[in-house]
């Protein structure tokens, strides 16, 4: 697959998984005061960003603009997935 093509194929999973909730939806699943557990993963994914971030500025990438704001709107995404993620689990426990 091209660099083009799996840009794409990636593109089209983000937006699938963004497109199971909306932001207003989740936070109405999960109320205003979500358990520890959801924080917890919260923090688990900002740590994941900033050290993948960290070990691709030690291979060479530069602290720039740009890959400040790319490495910002990935870490949003990631977080909304888990939103969206935990959101869904306690909808489905809910239904059984």
């Amino acid at each position: 697959m091209t660099d083009l093509a799996e840009t794409f194929t990636h593109d089209a999973d983000v937006r699938a998984a963004l497109g199971l909730l909306t932001p207003d939806e989740a936070e109405e699943i999960i109320g205003a005061s979500p358990p520890a557990d959801y924080g917890v993963l919260l923090r688990g994914v900002r740590a994941v960003n900033a050290l993948q971030y960290t070990v691709l500025r030690g291979y060479g990438l530069r602290n720039a603009a740009i890959a400040r704001k790319a490495a910002a709107q990935a870490l949003i995404m990631l977080l909304q997935i888990v939103n969206y993620a935990y959101a869904l689990g306690i909808r489905h426990g809910r239904a059984h």
